[in-house]
C-alpha cells in the first residue's frame, strides 16, 4: 500500500514540475501567476494545446528548480496553437483567448482563474470573426483588446478587430494606411497609447524588414509608418518583444535561425533608433516561436525551439530570465527574486494630547493662582498703606504723607 502512495506522489510531482517544452503557445501574468496554455509539444494534432498550468512568480525561485501548478484538468478549451492571449475584464484578472485550431466555430474564450473556470462568451462571437492563428494582440488601459493579421485561411489577413474586454462588445479599427497582410508580427503597446507592429511574414521566403514599423493610434483610429534606424537586426520571424520598464524601450529577442549573438535588440522609441544593449551573466542558447513577459524586473521567456539543436527547450532552459532594470547593462541570470514591498510611511509622532492637557491645565490653574495672590496681595498692600495714611492724617492734620496711594495706574513704576 506504501509503495501504491509513493509511486503516486511521485507522479503527481513529476506532472507538475516537469513540463514537456513546447512552442507557440501563449503565456499570461495575472495574479503573480504566469499561466502556459496550448502550444505544440511533439508535432502531433492530438497532442496540440492540451496542457494549461502556471508557474508561481509571487515568491523568488532558481530556474534551475521550477516548480509548475498543474490544470490540464480543467482545460476546456480546443487543441489550439498559436493563439493569442492578453489579460482584461471588468477587475483586469480574466485571461482571454482567440485563436482556437482552425475547424472550430467559436474564436474567443475567456478563463477566471478566482474559480478555476472557462466559459464561452456567446456574446462575442460574430459570423465576421473568423478564427485565426499567427495573429497578434494586445491590450490598452481601457481594456480593449486589439488583435491584427493573422491567418485565417489559406490567405493572410491585415484587418484589425477590437474586443471591449469588459463590456463583452467586438469592434474593428480603420484599415487605411494599414501594413500589409502578413502573419507572426510583434506588438507592443506604448504609454502614448499607440500600438508599434514590428516585422512578420507573409509568405515562407518572405520576412519583413525592421528598418520600419507601423505604429496604430488607437485613440484617433489611424495608421502611420516610421522609419528606423541604428543597429537594425537582420529580418527574423518568431522573436518576441516587450515593453521595457521606463516605457520608452522595445526589447526584442530570438527569431528562426538567429545567433545567440545576434539574438537581443533594443528599439528606442524617443528616436526609433534600434542598438545592442550591453550584456552580462551567461548567454543562452537562442530560440524561436517562444513567448516574453515583464514581471517584476525581468524579461521572462518561456519554452520555445532551439536555434541550436531544432529541439523543444525544456527543464532548467524552459524559462530565462533578464534582468532589465538598467538600462546600461542587462544580465541574464538563473535566479528570480522578488522586489520587496514599498517602505511604509514613517508612522506620525505619538499623540501626547492626554500627556500635555493636564500640564497644560495646571499651568493655566496655576496661573491663575499666582495672578490671584498678587491682586489679593496688591490689595491687602494698599488697604494696610491706606490704613497707615489715614492715621497719620487722623493723629495730627498738620502732617501730610509724602506717598502716595498704591493704586492700579502706578502699581509697575513703584
Amino acid at each position: 500500500m506504501n509503495s501504491l502512495v509513493n509511486i503516486i506522489i511521485l507522479w503527481f510531482i513529476i506532472g507538475v514540475n516537469c513540463q514537456m517544452g513546447r512552442y507557440g503557445h501563449t503565456a499570461t501574468l495575472i495574479d503573480k501567476k504566469l499561466y502556459i496554455l496550448g502550444g505544440n509539444s511533439n508535432g502531433k494534432f492530438n497532442d496540440t494545446g492540451k496542457h494549461f498550468f502556471y508557474l508561481d512568480v509571487s515568491a523568488s525561485f532558481n530556474t534551475q528548480e521550477l516548480l509548475w501548478h498543474n490544470l490540464s484538468n480543467i482545460n476546456t478549451v480546443p487543441s489550439h496553437d498559436f493563439a493569442v492571449s492578453v489579460k482584461g475584464g471588468p477587475k483586469n484578472n480574466t485571461l482571454f483567448l482567440y485563436g482556437a485550431t482552425k475547424g472550430y466555430e467559436l474564436a474567443t474564450y475567456m478563463f477566471t482563474p478566482q474559480s478555476n473556470i472557462w466559459g464561452v462568451p456567446i456574446t462575442l462571437f460574430s459570423t465576421n470573426h473568423f478564427t485565426r492563428q499567427y495573429s497578434t494582440s494586445t491590450i490598452d488601459y481601457n481594456g480593449k483588446m486589439y488583435l491584427w493579421g493573422g491567418q485565417p485561411s489559406i490567405l493572410f489577413s491585415n484587418e484589425i478587430y477590437i474586443l471591449d474586454t469588459i463590456n463583452l462588445i467586438w469592434g474593428s479599427g480603420n484599415l487605411v494606411g494599414a501594413p500589409a497582410p502578413r502573419v507572426d508580427c510583434r506588438t507592443v503597446f506604448l504609454p502614448n497609447n499607440k500600438i508599434v507592429y514590428i516585422g512578420g511574414s507573409n509568405s515562407s521566403n518572405y520576412n519583413f524588414q525592421l528598418d520600419q514599423v507601423y505604429l496604430y493610434d488607437t485613440i484617433q483610429d489611424n495608421w502611420s509608418v516610421q522609419n528606423t534606424s541604428g543597429d537594425i537586426p537582420t529580418t527574423r520571424i518568431g522573436f518576441s518583444s516587450i515593453l521595457g520598464l521606463d516605457g520608452q524601450r522595445i526589447i526584442i529577442f530570438g527569431g528562426n535561425k538567429i545567433d545567440s549573438t545576434d539574438a537581443l535588440y533594443v528599439l528606442n522609441t524617443t528616436n526609433f533608433e534600434w542598438y545592442v544593449p550591453k550584456i552580462s551573466g551567461k548567454l543562452p542558447e537562442s530560440r524561436y516561436f517562444h513567448m516574453a513577459n515583464v514581471i517584476e524586473k525581468y524579461m521572462v521567456v518561456s519554452f520555445g525551439i532551439s536555434n541550436v539543436n531544432s529541439k523543444l527547450i525544456d527543464g532548467e532552459d524552459a524559462i530565462l530570465l533578464l534582468d532589465i532594470s538598467n538600462n546600461d547593462e542587462y544580465q541574464w541570470t538563473t535566479s528570480f527574486e522578488v522586489l520587496p514591498p514599498p517602505p511604509t510611511s514613517s508612522p506620525p509622532p505619538p499623540n501626547n494630547t492626554n500627556n500635555t492637557s493636564p500640564i497644560i491645565v495646571a499651568a493655566v490653574i496655576g496661573s491663575l493662582i499666582g495672578s490671584l495672590s498678587i491682586a489679593v496681595g496688591c490689595f491687602l498692600l494698599y488697604k494696610s498703606k491706606q490704613k497707615r495714611g489715614v492715621m497719620l492724617i487722623s493723629g495730627n492734620e498738620n502732617i501730610t504723607s509724602d506717598r502716595q496711594p498704591v493704586t492700579n495706574g502706578n502699581l509697575g513704576q513703584r
